[in-house]
């Protein structure tokens, strides 16, 4: 029955997992997930840090790929794959501040004195910095 219902269909979990694993297991077709130029040489940034780190400069890097790859590429493709995006920039300033910020849980705190009439009486006063209480 290849469209219609069956009666009294069952089957394990154990058997579920293995058709899972298989499907799993089976080769791409084709890969659809890299298209582009500037993915592939996304997918290389950890190769091209490496590179770069060993002391080759982006320019020497963009002609390596393109003279070993099929992969044509310019230097500044390469400086694109290797320099971290404005969002991920402002995520590493946000964690920092926030870290900064759990660091310091209680405020510090300031003391004045009042003075009145007399020398003799004085009296701290104390309040968080930051208070809009004043």
């Amino acid at each position: 029955m290849a469209g219609g219902k069956e009666k009294n269909f069952r089957i394990s979990p154990d058997e579920l997992k293995t058709i899972a694993d298989q499907m799993k297991a089976l080769p791409h077709v084709r890969d659809a997930e890299i298209t582009t130029k500037s993915k592939a040489v996304a997918e290389l940034a950890p190769a091209i840090k490496a590179m770069r780190d060993n002391g080759y400069s982006v320019d020497q890097i963009a002609s390596w790929i393109s003279s070993n790859t099929k992969i044509r590429v310019t230097s500044n493709t390469v400086r694109d794959a290797i320099k971290p995006r404005r969002r991920q920039v402002k995520q590493a300033i946000r964690q920092t501040k926030k870290s900064a910020d759990n660091g310091q849980s209680v405020p510090p705190k300031i003391e004045l004195i009042e003075q009145t009439g007399s020398t003799n009486a004085s009296r701290p006063a104390s309040f968080p910095l930051g208070s809009d209480d004043v």
